[in-house]
């Protein structure tokens, strides 16, 4: 959930982000600004493209020791335990550990966490900090609107 909340990354994104530089959505740490590398096949836009990570997401990256940077960069694990790779199915397993943790972000619907509201917030976390078409390129959203 830390992972979620420092990048910005959709569900989607967050299931195929890998730290293998060949595969279709990989971290790259190599340069002097970490940055996401994203092949045409991983996105929307179908191009491919370097787009800017945080300064906090990268820290975050670096504390995994260079040995175990292979494969996805993250494993969904079910509360009892069972790695989940599906999309799909990360999303209520987000949301059942947001609950278990008593993440609440709606009070009065009695909402609790879930990985889109670990990507709003990231949004409106660095929209003070950074310059709308800065925001956009985090978030990778197409339109600034």
């Amino acid at each position: 959930m830390r992972g979620l909340w420092l990048s910005g990354l959709r569900i989607g994104e967050a299931a195929i982000v890998s730290w293998d530089p060949d595969a279709p959505f990989c971290v790259d740490l190599s340069g002097k600004y970490p940055r996401f590398r994203i092949y045409a096949e991983a996105q929307k836009g179908r191009r491919d493209e370097f787009l800017p990570m945080t300064p906090d997401f990268a820290e975050f990256l670096m504390q995994t020791p260079e040995d175990q940077r292979t494969g996805p960069v993250f494993t969904v694990r079910r509360l009892m335990g069972s790695v989940v790779r599906d999309a799909d199915k990360m999303g209520p397993v987000i949301s059942a550990i947001g609950e278990a943790a008593g993440v609440v972000v709606n009070k009065a619907e009695g909402k609790f966490a879930s990985a889109h509201d670990l990507r709003r917030a990231f949004g409106t976390r660095w929209s003070s900090r950074v310059k709308p078409a800065t925001l956009q390129r985090l978030m990778r959203h197409r339109s600034i609107e």
